[in-house]
């Protein structure tokens, strides 16, 4: 896979965390020049833009530390010059950021015909 041009993180998770906790994430977010949309019980974050030296997992790594556990997954697509993009999805378990990674399989390539003709 080619270096990654574009990265998009995309996540809402169920959480259940206590106000003191809500303005660490908020404060954590703020100084890495982040949005996050939260509350005590979920989080919903979006990034997309350059990562290079992949400094939002190191944010979702911080933010599971906070958080601990929660329901749900952010998911993180990469997309590079050959046209076929690459995923991440990462999950919080117990204070640790955990990341399942995915690719598209695509099948074989067929002629469609008649689909979609308007009727005469």
């Amino acid at each position: 896979m080619s270096k990654p041009e574009i990265i998009a993180y995309d996540g809402y998770l169920s959480i259940d965390i206590d106000a003191r906790k809500v303005s660490e994430v908020e404060g954590r977010a703020k100084g890495q020049g982040l949005a996050v949309d939260v509350d005590c019980s979920s989080l919903e974050f979006q990034y997309t833009g350059r990562d290079a030296n992949r400094w939002v997992v190191g944010f979702l790594r911080d933010l599971a530390s906070i958080v601990k556990d929660a329901d749900g997954e952010i998911t993180c697509t990469l997309h590079n010059d050959d046209g076929d993009p690459a995923f991440e999805f990462y999950r919080f378990r117990g204070g640790t950021l955990l990341r399942q990674s995915g690719e598209i399989t695509r099948g074989t390539v067929e002629v469609v015909s008649g689909a979609g003709d308007s009727p005469s």
